[in-house]
């Protein structure tokens, strides 16, 4: 099933009590106010992470779900960006169901990691049109290195270069790997489809992979011809030069 990659983020000092994170700004989303409006056809929430360095608690929220009491974000991150496998909630099978239309937001409460301080205070939601099947094949990894700067707390986009040249033909992406300092996620982007599937960030060669996002666990995130490869959009805590990425790739024509 395809999926979309949304991002809220907010540099701000102490929240003692649930207050909402703004949305980051993204080209191809709607926000209004705080919220991010549930796009027609990705309305459920297959994965979530977030949370910052002295976050305390961490909820989604949209009107459809708002009398179950919110969705509840745990276990969640201690730093500013994604850590560990494990705080990452994975509902690839039993996604969370929303109502196209209606505003999604973040709640976070938080202290200040010192006195005068900020917290950079961030979630990743991952969006489809329903539950995550795996796929399987012959699955190449392929090399990708970038020229630029990225803007802290923003999506940049950057073109790829691959390490290599591919034979000719269509190839589906079923996996990725992003690389990059401050990286909290990074999404595909293709003039082919509607939607920016990607994943979250890794901050050196030789952090622990997550795997949910390797190897088709995440299913299909689109296609391209062999001399259109996609562009990438980048979110990191800070300016980072030059992000890397791999691709997990099945030829399939």
């Amino acid at each position: 099933m395809p999926f979309h990659v949304i991002a809220f983020r907010e540099n701000r000092s102490a929240a003692a009590t649930l207050d909402t994170v703004a949305p980051v700004p993204d080209p191809v989303g709607t926000i209004i106010k705080e919220t991010y409006i549930v796009p027609t056809t990705y309305n459920k929430i297959v994965a979530v992470n977030g949370g910052a360095v002295e976050c305390t608690e961490m909820k989604i929220s949209a009107p459809s779900i708002r009398d179950e009491g919110d969705f509840q974000v745990t276990p969640i991150e201690t730093q500013d960006y994604p850590t560990v496998e494990q705080k990452i909630i994975d509902l690839r099978t039993n996604p969370l169901a929303l109502e196209s239309g209606e505003g999604l937001s973040v709640l976070a409460s938080n202290t200040a990691p010192a006195s005068g301080q900020t917290a950079d205070v961030y979630s990743v939601v991952f969006l489809a049109d329903g539950p995550i099947a795996p796929v399987t094949g012959r699955i190449i990894t392929v090399k990708a290195t970038t020229s630029g700067t990225l803007t802290a707390g923003q999506w940049t986009n950057l073109p790829i270069s691959f390490a290599v040249d591919l034979p000719v033909g269509t190839y589906a992406v079923v996996g990725m790997r992003a690389e990059s300092p401050g990286l909290i996620a990074a999404r595909l982007v293709s003039p082919e489809v509607p939607y920016r599937p990607g994943v979250l960030g890794r901050h050196s060669a030789t952090e622990e992979d997550l795997t949910m996002f390797r190897y088709g666990r995440f299913g299909e995130f689109l296609r391209f011809a062999h001399n259109r490869p996609p562009t990438v959009d980048f979110l990191s805590v800070s300016a980072d030069s030059n992000p890397v990425v791999y691709l997990d790739l099945i030829k399939v024509a």
